[in-house]
């Protein structure tokens, strides 16, 4: 089939989609030996047969129903959902359970924008000395080629080099002043437009030319994202998700870039700008660095253009989370190390690597431990009020656990001892203030890891402060652990998670366009790029719930497929032939009813005609398109069911 320009097809080839199925199954084959990838997505992929799974990366598969788009409407393989998770006790982060085979389509769309911006980003970017950034990974394209390893999909190492440089640019600088800039919501405020038009003053027009990057591609691009993300701005949040790490980081190397001109601009050659991610420290020497007062009132101004320049230009919003550190007081900077440090901590399963900025003398494991004993007593006696004032707790002591000398430790018979005992009695809603660690050394003893679960099993709350208990519980199990599954089930924001997540065979025949086979589905949409757009705008209309725009495009479509398969030849196909036609295939009357008044409704909606006096339309409720929609549903399976009974007869 020859692709039209609007399709996922003109971008994506079947090398960045094969890529994106072997990125997958390193995840899924990485859970047995790295806790870090047992998460319920990924544990959720490796669910799906091996051998189902490789069927998505033939070729065949990537043809028929990915490059040519008509993977929008096959909602029963390509679907996402929303949920949420605590953000301290009193915020939420918006998260994606997402299908194979969509994470598939967007993990190849982030592969091609990895391999057109490597010119960009290794031999531009990362030559400016003072930028320094990180996004948890490094993969990469060379000779057209790119591996995947725990070495380059695990965030460790990538952390440990971003706490080193944020560290030699900050431990001994006492005349030095801090901005830590932190972004609103970042992952769901990304306007995905705005990066793909970046890149299109950024990269050569040779490698424009060679990978189709026009404009063709970036709307079809941002359609994607609109689809995935309900047409809202940003990218989806998914457990375990190195690409939409790096799409986030593509999109703040731009930020990067524009804060490094504000620094020369004002005549600034003493600064960095370190990043991990959208955690964002700029230290610099301020122009009078004599006086505090100055100098602290120098970095206001300084943070006060970059907001501008993050909201004007970026579409962003920098929050109150924000801060001003003077290394030259001892008072801010212990403050500086202690927020860089459990601020971090927090998004990741192991311990950041401490570069010196903490005691310098050796620490051993033992007394590290007695640390983090002390830390879980603070935590037992702090009662409710840690629950809502959770920065007083030392959450680096806490990830201490993930080093392997202490994890040793804390398998000897005393240890889980000591643990049982400070467990007892202990108000296990606290687990909540850091459910991954407390969940870890709650059940590092048989003793208490039965009266944990017990208690999350008759634990009556069903929040997602009570979700990410039973979740981080499941993951000390690999997720194999009936009873706290089926808890799950009480939390009813969550059962459309549950309902993909038990959804682990894939249903070929019937993808879910309008209920019909895949055979028909394809002999009415393959070949048919006209069709599939229309179909396209339907589906994105629906998601914006816009039914009067939505309603002119399942016109339009269901007006293209009887066309298709109209032998009579007519040229000036309209609405009386389409009726016309269902008569001659024999179609129920009160469908053929709602089929003409849905062209009616058509012609009556001042979106079709906006400029006619004459048209009293009003919008298309919900309702009312949800009956046509049915109605072109019934028609197309009954003109199925005559395809398939000519075929075999």
């Amino acid at each position: 089939m020859k692709l039209n320009k609007a399709s996922i097809g003109y971008f994506i080839n079947i090398n960045f989609w094969r890529d994106s199925y072997r990125l997958q199954e390193k995840k899924i084959d990485l859970m047995e030996k790295n806790s870090h990838f047992v998460t319920l997505n990924v544990n959720y992929f490796s669910r799906i047969k091996k051998s189902n799974r490789r069927l998505y990366s033939t070729k065949d598969y990537y043809e028929s129903r990915v490059e040519n788009n008509i993977f929008y409407d096959l909602s029963n393989e390509y679907s996402i959902k929303k949920y949420a998770i605590p953000k301290n006790v009193y915020g939420l982060r918006n998260y994606s359970f997402i299908s194979y085979g969509l994470n598939l389509i967007h993990n190849s769309i982030g592969l091609y924008l990895l391999k057109i911006t490597d010119d960009f980003i290794y031999n531009y970017y990362k030559k400016i000395n003072t930028i320094q950034s990180f996004y948890g990974g490094s993969i990469r394209y060379q000779n057209n080629e790119i591996n995947f390893s725990q070495n380059n999909i695990y965030y460790r190492n990538e952390y440990k080099n971003f706490r080193k440089v944020l560290t030699q640019h900050t431990k001994d600088n006492k005349e030095h002043v801090v901005i830590r800039l932190d972004i609103q919501n970042y992952f769901d405020n990304l306007p995905i437009e705005k990066l793909l038009l970046y890149l299109q003053e950024s990269i050569k027009p040779n490698d424009k030319v060679e990978h189709n990057y026009d404009e063709n591609t970036i709307k079809e691009i941002d359609t994607f994202y609109r689809f995935i993300m309900d047409n809202k701005k940003g990218i989806p949040q998914i457990d375990n998700c190195i690409i939409s790490g790096f799409i986030g980081h593509l999109y703040l190397c731009f930020l990067d870039l524009s804060i490094d001109n504000l620094m020369k601009s004002l005549g600034y050659d003493d600064y960095r700008i370190i990043r991990y991610m959208d955690d964002i420290y700029l230290p610099f020497k301020p122009k009078d660095s004599s006086d505090n007062s100055k100098s602290i009132k120098e970095a206001v101004e300084l943070l006060s253009r970059i907001k501008d320049i993050t909201f004007y230009d970026f579409q962003l919003i920098i929050n109150n989370k924000t801060k001003i550190y003077n290394l030259g007081n001892q008072k801010d900077k212990e403050e500086f190390f202690k927020d860089t440090k459990n601020e971090s901590v927090l998004e990741f399963l192991d311990v950041p690597i401490d570069y010196g900025d903490e005691q310098s003398e050796e620490v051993t494991s033992e007394q590290t431990l007695e640390e983090i004993f002390q830390e879980l007593e603070n935590i037992k006696s702090g009662g409710v009020t840690l629950e809502i004032n959770d920065n007083e707790i030392n959450q680096y002591i806490l990830h201490k656990i993930f080093e392997k000398p202490l994890s040793n430790l804390l398998n000897k018979s005393e240890y889980k001892s000591r643990l049982e005992t400070i467990f007892q009695d202990f108000d296990f809603d606290l687990l909540k203030v850091s459910p991954l660690v407390l969940t870890i050394l709650v059940m590092k003893s048989d003793t208490t890891k039965e009266e944990y679960i017990n208690y999350l099993l008759h634990k009556e709350a069903s929040t997602s402060n009570d979700r990410i208990l039973v979740i981080e519980a499941l993951r000390q199990f690999k997720f194999e652990h009936d009873d706290l599954f089926q808890k799950l089930y009480e939390d009813k924001h969550f059962n459309e998670i549950l309902a993909l997540y038990e959804t682990n065979a894939l249903d070929y025949k019937n993808p879910g366009y309008f209920n019909l086979s895949i055979e028909f589905t394809y002999k009415i949409l393959n070949n048919n790029p006209l069709i599939i757009k229309q179909m396209e705008l339907r589906v994105l209309n629906e998601i914006r719930t816009d039914f009067s725009v939505a309603l002119n495009h399942l016109v339009n479509e269901f007006q293209s497929i009887c066309y298709l398969l109209d032998a009579r030849g007519i040229k000036n196909y309209k609405a009386m032939s389409v009726e016309e036609f269902l008569k001659i295939q024999s179609i129920d009357h009160f469908n053929c009813i709602k089929i003409r008044n849905m062209f009616d409704r058509r012609n009556n909606n001042l979106v079709s005609h906006s400029g006619d006096e004459k048209i009293q339309g009003k919008a298309v409720t919900k309702e009312e398109y949800t009956i046509y929609k049915a109605a072109v549903s019934s028609c197309l399976k009954h003109l199925e069911e005559l395809n398939l009974s000519r075929t075999t007869n």
